[in-house]
């Protein structure tokens, strides 16, 4: 049936036994041969998309790979008219995608599934629930061993056939998300267990292999000879003796007893021990090639591994490794579950590609000063919800950029006192004042502990140490935020090195004089030196900013 007859027979009660003549009249052996691709290897160990989820090596390329799907957002945007895009919140799909594919799943459980069956069988199929107006309300995952992609023979059309347990069903090519992996065909993907058969087969050998040995309590490490000839009686009891007393993990290097004239020969196997180890190490890093998957993501630091390899190497895995996924996934569900081309889906991966936070924060702050973010998408990109009152959707214009010709070319008046300049200068004063009021404090506090002593020329002597190793602290200190102020005042693009030689020249002179007031009211027997040493930061971070601007200004001109 169609799309339209089967929302009547569902809103109707109608039945829907013409799926069976659906079924016989459409070809079905299309998709048929990928069931050739899996089974025994030549180890004699079968491997099929649940059994090689047993080798840890898949199993952690699997989870790597379907886990940095789930968790990012599958949204709906909206193309805007003079370009760019956004959230289409209002659409009833970004629910869907968002919020709930289907009442049993969660979207990062439904992507997990998904892509856990692309990473195995290949492919991925979800059936797409219509409501009465043919919008999609639901996404439900269908077993991959359970589709059959054929063609109708008379039209030619896609068709899906469903195994439910007993019960068999026909869907649409419409009623049908399919992505696929890797393909000859462009239609059906392959599996990639079926194709790496023969290297998980190998790869579960071993495991088999190594258990089986631990199991037998030695890789053959020694023989038992014996000078005669052993009957077959004596031969069972002794072969069960050993199974039984020295077999197993937990009977690991427990005595024996030997009979009889019996001697134990020992053998040596370090060269075959080593080749075993290697295989394995072999067989994991083959695996994690064919899934794209850099080895530290498998817990291998093996070869030198560094910070900065493992970095370049993550950033790699998400352009290169998750990329190709990335599309398929996007075209597929644009292509199937929206109509209006003015709509498109796409993965929002800017979590999975963020730096550290220095250059995440440098990074925002050239596109704010170039004009082209706003805070509040600064803000939302670090998650925090915009300023109130529309206070961070305005723009900064460079003053000294523009088209030439253009209006945006000539000087703009400076609206003096209330400028984002004049603002960022205001927060970084507040915030030099603070320091500064907290270094006071401390001061006043060492100060008026020595005055207690009662000697004049003791606390002469005593303040010239102190104001004199003060020094270091206050330029330490005032240089710090000197640099954001000096910034503040200066044009957008101006290099800290520029503004450097003025800047440390106005420090220096601005706590010179400060600490040489302070030292000549200590040593002038001040008794309250409270209210003195109350105004000292406010007029120090006032005199460094004047100071600042005045000479900033002249070097500007």
């Amino acid at each position: 049936m169609n799309l339209i007859q089967r929302m009547a027979a569902r809103v109707f009660g109608l039945s829907a036994a013409s799926d069976e003549g659906e079924r016989r009249s459409a070809d079905w052996s299309d998709s048929m041969f990928l069931a050739d691709l899996h089974g025994r290897s030549t180890t004699g160990i079968p491997v099929h998309p649940e059994t090689a989820l047993n080798m840890a090596t898949v199993h952690a390329c699997v989870r790597v790979l379907s886990e940095a799907i789930a968790v990012m957002p599958l949204v709906v945007y909206r193309r805007l008219e003079g370009g760019g895009k956004e959230r289409a919140r209002s659409h009833p799909l970004y629910r869907v995608l968002v919020e709930e594919p289907n009442p049993d799943m969660t979207p990062s459980v439904w992507k997990q599934t998904l892509m856990h069956h692309l990473l195995t069988w290949g492919n991925a199929y979800a059936r797409i629930e219509f409501d009465g107006r043919g919008v999609p309300t639901a996404l439900w995952p269908l077993e991959p061993a359970c589709v059959q992609r054929g063609r109708d023979l008379k039209s030619g059309a896609v068709k899906y056939l469903v195994t439910e347990g007993t019960t068999q069903y026909v869907l649409d090519a419409g009623e049908v998300l399919h992505i696929p992996g890797l393909s000859h065909n462009g239609r059906d993907g392959l599996s990639p267990v079926g194709l790496l058969r023969e290297t998980i087969g190998l790869g579960l050998g071993l495991e088999r292999f190594a258990g089986e040995a631990l199991d037998n309590g030695a890789w053959m490490a020694y023989v038992l000879r014996h000078p005669g000839e052993l009957e077959d009686e004596t031969f069972d009891r002794l072969r069960k003796s050993l199974k039984e007393q020295q077999g197993g993990i937990a009977n690991s290097y427990k005595p024996g007893i030997l009979e009889d004239g019996m001697e134990i020969q020992q053998l040596r196997m370090p060269g075959d021990d080593a080749m075993f180890l290697n295989l394995r190490k072999f067989e994991k890093r083959e695996i994690a090639s064919a899934y794209r998957v850099p080895p530290h993501m498998l817990a291998d630091l093996e070869g030198g591994a560094s910070y900065s390899s493992i970095e370049v190497q993550s950033i790699e895995f998400a352009r290169y490794s998750l990329g190709i996924w990335l599309s398929k996934w996007a075209e597929e569900c644009t292509r199937k579950l929206l109509v209006s081309s003015q709509f498109f889906i796409e993965f929002v991966v800017e979590a999975l590609l963020r730096g550290d936070t220095r250059a995440r924060y440098e990074a925002y702050r050239m596109g704010r000063d170039g004009g082209w973010l706003s805070v509040d998408e600064i803000r939302s990109s670090e998650n925090y919800p915009p300023l109130p009152d529309g206070a961070g959707e305005g723009y900064l214009v460079p003053l000294n950029m523009g088209v030439v010709g253009s209006d945006s070319a000539q000087p703009q008046p400076v609206d003096d006192g209330t400028s984002e300049e004049r603002q960022l200068t205001m927060h970084l004063q507040g915030a030099a004042v603070a320091a500064a009021n907290r270094m006071v404090a401390k001061e006043l506090d060492r100060v008026q502990r020595y005055q207690r002593k009662d000697d004049p020329d003791a606390l002469a002597a005593w303040a010239d140490r102190f104001y004199a190793n003060q020094r270091g602290p206050w330029l330490s200190m005032l240089e710090e935020y000197a640099g954001g102020i000096a910034l503040a005042l200066t044009p957008a693009g101006t290099s800290p090195d520029d503004v450097a030689p003025t800047l440390r020249q106005v420090v220096r002179n601005v706590v010179d004089v400060d600490l040489a007031a302070a030292l000549e009211h200590v040593q002038g027997g001040k008794a309250d030196l409270g209210p003195v040493f109350d105004k000292r930061a406010r007029t120090m971070v006032r005199a460094l900013t004047d100071e600042l601007d005045t000479r900033l200004k002249g070097t500007n001109r």
